[in-house]
């Protein structure tokens, strides 16, 4: 029997509230749990397969214990805006271990308490980001603040990252729709775009985690990572790093800038002391041909602990620094750029 036109409408605005009633149930199920509703939003950077944060974001991310301020100033940088009257700039360049800003305030810090105020150590750290993420983010934002030195930080995935290519980027080339801002701002949407996220991490890390030529996933994470001879792709995947590196820094030094290295071990390594330090030593030739001086963390962390825990947060499943491991990498930065000169206090 057909539904008359009134009946039709009757069921179809059921459906319509029945939706809406569940749509709006698992958001407040999602919020009540904590879910991350607010993410840092993405800009194209106008170079391909690369994004940028969009600049004027500032929300609570309230899926950290406790809850943090997330401050993206208009320069599309994590932080306050940038102090027009700094006599010095440092730009802290890096993935997420710089993103995090932990060694960054505690650098700011130290700097402080030493010389006084009027040197600003600038965040460009991006999360996941390699050296050619790192280059586009120099040239696009970190140029804006016109640094006197760059501190570019290398931790062993940035190799890994080489491998794994842009797959996980292209999450983020979204089309634009009406009513599309609102809709990030819903748990739902977060957790849908994070799964979707996830998942093209995933499978860009399988494209690689092959067995035929002895390279694993989380290979930084291996023996092998850590012994010559390399196995081809890896040896492919530091060839590609040692080339954007010398684009990146012909470029900073063009400018008339200074430039540190520095190096992060990962908790698999600090943890074996019988593991040759090779990411080390090949960061340390390259930097020598260029009169590079390189902060290599190893020693330092060595020196001052000797339990991974008190250095690493979960070294297994995240490996990001501590309050305890940001407060070396700080103390031993502040150290070398003291001993160059390349801070100091402001003129009067």
């Amino acid at each position: 029997m057909a539904l008359t036109r009134p009946a039709w409408h009757a069921r179809f605005l059921l459906t319509i509230v029945s939706v809406s009633i569940g749509a709006l149930a698992g958001e407040l199920s999602l919020r009540a749990i904590g879910f991350p509703y607010r993410m840092v939003e993405f800009v194209p950077s106008g170079v391909p397969g690369h994004f940028l944060m969009k600049p004027n974001q500032d929300f609570l991310q309230t899926w950290e214990d406790p809850p943090s301020r997330m401050r993206i100033n208009s320069l599309g940088l994590r932080g306050d805006e940038i102090d027009p009257e700094r006599c010095r700039t440092v730009l802290a360049l890096g993935d997420s271990f710089t993103f995090e800003g932990g060694f960054v305030t505690k650098l700011q810090d130290q700097i402080d308490e030493r010389f006084g105020a009027g040197i600003e150590v600038v965040n460009a750290g991006y999360g996941g980001a390699t050296i050619d993420r790192e280059a586009v983010v120099f040239e696009k934002q970190g140029l804006a603040v016109n640094p006197d030195l760059v501190i570019l930080q290398f931790f062993p995935n940035d190799i890994e990252a080489l491998l794994a290519g842009k797959q996980p980027e292209r999450v983020y080339e979204q089309f634009e729709f009406p009513f599309k801002s609102a809709l990030r701002q819903t748990a739902a949407y977060q957790l849908l775009f994070r799964l979707r996220l996830t998942l093209s991490r995933r499978s860009a890390g399988s494209a690689y985690a092959q067995t035929d030529d002895g390279v694993p996933y989380l290979l930084f994470r291996t023996d092998q990572f850590y012994k010559e001879p390399l196995p081809d792709r890896l040896e492919g995947a530091w060839e590609r790093y040692f080339e954007e590196l010398e684009t990146l820094v012909e470029r900073i030094h063009s400018e008339g800038m200074q430039l540190m290295v520095m190096v992060i071990p990962d908790a698999f390594q600090f943890s074996r002391p019988e593991l040759t330090p090779l990411p080390q030593q090949m960061i340390s030739r390259f930097a020598a041909r260029w009169d590079i001086p390189i902060v290599d963390l190893l020693p330092a962390f060595r020196s001052a602990e000797t339990d991974t825990l008190t250095l690493y947060r979960d070294p297994d499943t995240d490996g990001h620094l501590t309050d305890r491991g940001d407060s070396v990498v700080a103390s031993a930065l502040l150290d070398a750029l003291t001993e160059r000169n390349w801070v100091r206090a402001c003129e009067p």
